[in-house]
């Protein structure tokens, strides 16, 4: 059948589906209106050029050829079939749309702009200059494998990708426009190797993994980001974008009472068995907030091994806090009240010395240690004597001195000691 040439502003239009079965178009620089369902035929070729734009109104099938140099708008589902390269491909309007392909497609420039969701149905969709993410959301679920080696624009609560995406990186700061159950959760990564290769998947956490430590009142378990790196591990900073989080409702809370309270990202590795706290910025007190930003203050390595990311609440202290209980019990069934010693919060340790002696002014125990960073929960008196006996029950005697950022805390008292 002889080919036939479209000149510009083509337009089609019809109340019955399209079908072009064995006839060549070429459209240099039109713009081309097909508002019905269009099928392109196993055996027609379809060249569209760089300055032309093609409006696929219905569902469209590509099973021929399709030379797409162009960029195509689409209002319903596209399937590329076995066409596995498109310039530009962008999605409007406000139904749920589905992009299929048989295999992998690489597109120059992905544009979405739409009310609705776009699920992607290909094995790899390769985005190689811009992924636009203006409204609507991307669906990538686990059978497709989205990667981006170009730049990533927009992102917002009214546009971002759900699963999991791959980014080859261009520069140390690297964007990850992600959200899941509808919430908008994006995750950005700074000081990263460039042409490196990072995952990152938003998904449920298992509760049962979620275990926080003794300074935290919880762990959100909405959310949970990881992080995978190809290559030789390196350090990064994160910030996190949170939405749909209930930060005064824990499955794994604690109570524990502070001036006030505010999120923070937490880590975890595959192999751990306790959440890491990375640190915040700026932290503010908080009420009932199921939305912000937190950054982390120290960075953190990844890998090959997935590294899991979390936001936690931490309780604040408006001012250093020094405690020091007032008994203990060397054969106490919990373990924390085995030892007397003194608890401190909001500052770094530099120092630390303890000295006890009971009510005849006898000495019973002296320890000092100088140190960056120093740890008090192992350093205090278990209650025994020199030949490893322990004390008499009774009332006992302390001094004890802590210097923290520079600053001297000293205390002195009494306390008692119950077998």
């Amino acid at each position: 059948m002889k080919a036939k040439r479209l000149l510009a502003e083509s337009k089609f239009s019809g109340a019955l589906k399209w079908r072009i079965a064995l006839i060549a178009l070429f459209i240099v620089s039109s713009t081309v209106c097909l508002s019905q369902s269009i099928i392109l035929g196993d055996d027609a070729t379809f060249i569209l050029g760089d300055q032309a734009t093609f409006y696929a109104g219905g569902n469209t099938t590509l099973s021929g050829s399709f030379d797409n140099q162009g960029t195509i708008i689409s209002y319903s589902d596209l399937d590329v079939k076995g066409n596995t390269r498109m310039n530009g491909l962008r999605f409007v309007g406000p139904d749920d749309q589905v992009l299929r392909g048989d295999d992998t497609l690489r597109v120059k420039n992905l544009t979405l702009e739409k009310t609705g969701d776009l699920n992607l149905e290909v094995t790899r969709l390769i985005v190689e200059d811009n992924l636009d993410l203006i409204t609507g959301v991307l669906g990538a679920g686990a059978d497709t494998t989205l990667l981006v080696s170009g730049n990533i624009t927009g992102g917002s609560n009214d546009g971002f990708i759900e699963g999991k995406l791959i980014h080859l990186t261009k520069s140390d700061e690297v964007f990850f426009p992600l959200g899941i159950n509808g919430f908008y959760n994006a995750l950005t990564l700074t000081g990263v190797p460039g042409n490196t290769v990072i995952v990152v998947e938003v998904r449920v956490p298992d509760p049962a993994q979620l275990l926080p430590t003794e300074d935290m009142v919880g762990i959100a378990d909405e959310v949970e980001w990881a992080i995978t790196a190809m290559g030789e591990p390196f350090e990064v900073r994160a910030s996190a974008i949170f939405n749909g989080i209930d930060l005064t409702q824990f499955s794994n809370g604690q109570e524990i009472r502070a001036d006030g309270y505010a999120p923070s990202l937490v880590k975890y590795g595959i192999n751990d068995t306790i959440y890491v706290d990375l640190g915040l910025q700026d932290p503010q007190n908080i009420e009932d907030r199921t939305s912000g930003t937190v950054d982390s203050e120290s960075t953190f390595f990844i890998s090959e091994e997935p590294t899991l990311i979390s936001v936690a609440l931490i309780p604040l202290l408006l001012e250093p806090e020094f405690y020091v209980p007032n008994a203990f019990s060397p054969t106490g069934t919990i373990e924390e009240n085995r030892i007397f010693r003194p608890y401190f919060a909001g500052g770094s340790i530099s120092f630390f010395s303890i000295q006890i002696w009971d009510k005849f002014q006898k000495d019973m125990y002296s320890f000092s240690e100088t140190g960056v960073g120093l740890n008090l929960s192992g350093l205090g008196w278990d209650g025994r004597l020199s030949n490893g006996e322990i004390a008499d029950e009774g009332v006992y005697y302390f001094s004890i001195s802590v210097i923290a950022d520079d600053i001297r805390y000293d205390k002195t008292g009494s306390f008692l000691l119950a077998n």
